[in-house]
């Protein structure tokens, strides 16, 4: 569906795409959780932190799911991967999820 809006002489053209709707709300969101992370980083706040290092990558792959047009498929298991590894290493202090974080990550970038 296209729009048209008149405003004076000018003429501005909206694509309205519910995708890419969907998709901004997503990027939106992802932003948010990005600044209060990194808000969360400077003053300190552990566990804060960690449960925001726990949504940014979710909302990142909802975006581009989300978005129109042709998707390459790799992204996908990659961004799964590195999310899987980040919630892993919040409990960096046991091997296991030290050595379970790093090989999720390791596999993650074959796919990007």
């Amino acid at each position: 569906m296209l729009l048209i809006f008149i405003l004076g002489d000018s003429h501005f053209f909206l694509l309205y795409n519910k995708n890419m709707n969907t998709m901004l709300i997503f990027l939106i969101i992802f932003g948010f959780v990005s600044v209060f992370h990194i808000v969360f980083i400077i003053q300190k706040k552990e566990r804060l932190r960690q449960i925001s290092k726990c949504f940014i990558i979710p909302f990142l792959l909802a975006a581009y799911i989300a978005g129109g047009g042709t998707k390459f498929l790799l992204p996908i298991p990659g961004l799964v991967l590195g999310w899987i590894g980040d919630v892993l290493l919040i409990k960096i202090q046991k091997r296991i999820y030290f050595m379970l974080g790093l090989a999720s990550f390791l596999l993650g970038h074959i796919f990007t």
